[in-house]
């Protein structure tokens, strides 16, 4: 038996908006390539969602990237075990040993050669657990994956996110919160960091999960202590962020663009 946090969770209501996710994202830095798979599961329904996204520097828009599908209410099975999962658009997940290694699979079901993936994700630090609803976690991708008929190898980091509970598509179900940010970055096994942040007054992000994996050593974000701040945009509106961390002593800045 899988660990429960590799299971779809059951239900704690009947709500119809009981939902789970299981997002993998990964890339191929010296292309300028990334891709991600993002099912989405509403098991009180009976049915889920799955998309296939990759993007390289000619676009970030969804109508013009590498690969953009998403595929909407597919039947999902009462007896479906995230732990060895196959869905109708294409998506397989295999958890090859608990909280650390999946095999991720997706083949365009009108045509391959469009887009399959082939990988294997081993986890370079234990899933951060924020609640008991959501969980992040680093790790190293290889394989291969087929795009527009081309066999690209990948052997990169890359990062993995779960969630489940009542996720409604009305009114503001972030806790409150007037908006927020999501932000990982992944150099090596030895270092990587992640922050969920979220403003509720003004325009600062105060942190409220992550952690810091710094030259081996792994730690996680103290609640509200840093921020995230958005100091300039570049031509397109696309935000250049600074994620600060304060410590005892140290100081802790990412730049990213």
């Amino acid at each position: 038996m899988a660990h429960e946090h590799d299971r779809f969770h059951p239900p704690t209501s009947d709500d119809p908006y009981w939902t789970e996710t299981c997002w993998f994202t990964f890339a191929v830095p010296e292309r300028r390539l990334s891709g991600q798979l993002y099912p989405f599961f509403r098991p009180n329904q009976g049915i889920t969602s799955g998309g296939a996204f990759f993007w390289d520097d000619s676009s970030g828009d969804l109508h013009s990237c590498r690969y953009a599908r998403n595929f909407w209410h597919l039947p999902l099975s009462p007896e479906a075990d995230l732990a060895d999962l196959e869905l109708p658009n294409g998506i397989r997940y295999k958890c090859l040993e608990d909280l650390q290694r999946y095999e991720i699979h997706y083949a365009d079901p009108d045509d391959p050669e469009d887009l399959t993936v082939d990988l294997v994700f081993e986890g370079i630090c234990p899933p951060n657990l924020l609640g008991g609803g959501h969980l992040d976690q680093p790790g190293r991708y290889t394989g291969t994956i087929v795009l527009d008929g081309e066999t690209i190898p990948v052997d990169a980091y890359g990062f993995r996110d779960r969630s489940w509970g009542v996720r409604s598509q009305f009114g503001n179900t972030i806790s409150g919160a007037k908006h927020g940010g999501y932000s990982y970055a992944t150099a090596s096994d030895q270092d990587a960091f992640h922050a969920i942040t979220m403003g509720f007054e003004g325009d600062t992000l105060l942190p409220i999960h992550g952690y810091l994996l710094r030259d081996g050593e792994y730690s996680t974000l103290v609640p509200g202590k840093g921020a995230r701040e958005v100091t300039e945009r570049n031509r397109e509106g696309i935000p250049c962020l600074l994620y600060t961390s304060d410590a005892a002593d140290d100081r802790y800045k990412v730049w990213w663009w």
